[in-house]
């Protein structure tokens, strides 16, 4: 007996999520859960797949999913995932420590101070969602072009995280 999935978004994610379910012989996509205002558009991506304004609709035809495949956009996937694991779905997202370290930020300021010669690049993270560190394991190589960039025109760049020098 092929694995109900259910894909929640048809983004580009989505429709990936589709096509890769339509070539697993053990899953079956049953359904697509839309906005309501989306339903009806872009049926050449559903491939044939019905579409659902709630996962309740989908539940009135096929039954409750094994599985619901979160395809919608990163900034939900936290709150969208929270609410279904809590009603005891179970869920696959791609929401990654990229989506983590972006997501976190609350504020990003370049500010250039002229007569020191100075360029900042400030940002408040809400270390709730993700540790300073895990911004720097993305965001190193960036940091350093960063600082290339400002040397090459003769300034120093400044990292400066929740209003702690970092470089």
């Amino acid at each position: 007996m092929p694995i109900k999935a259910a894909v929640m978004g048809l983004g580009n994610i989505g429709r990936y999520a589709i096509e890769a379910l339509e070539i697993q012989p053990d899953f079956t996509c049953v359904g697509v859960i839309r906005r309501k205002e989306s339903l009806g558009k872009d049926a050449h991506d559903l491939r044939g797949v019905p579409e659902y304004a709630s996962l309740a609709d989908l539940e009135a035809v096929s039954g409750k999913p094994d599985v619901v495949l979160l395809c919608a956009p990163s900034r939900k996937i936290p709150e969208v995932a929270g609410d279904l694991l809590g009603k005891g779905y179970n869920t696959v997202d791609s929401f990654d420590i990229h989506d983590r370290v972006n997501y976190s930020v609350e504020r990003s300021e370049v500010l250039l101070d002229v007569p020191g010669r100075t360029v900042t690049l400030s940002l408040s993270i809400n270390t709730q969602v993700c540790a300073v560190m895990d911004y720097f394991e993305i965001f190193l190589q960036r940091m350093l072009l960063c600082r290339r960039a400002a040397e090459a025109l003769s300034l120093k760049f400044r990292l400066e995280i929740n209003g702690q020098v970092l470089l």
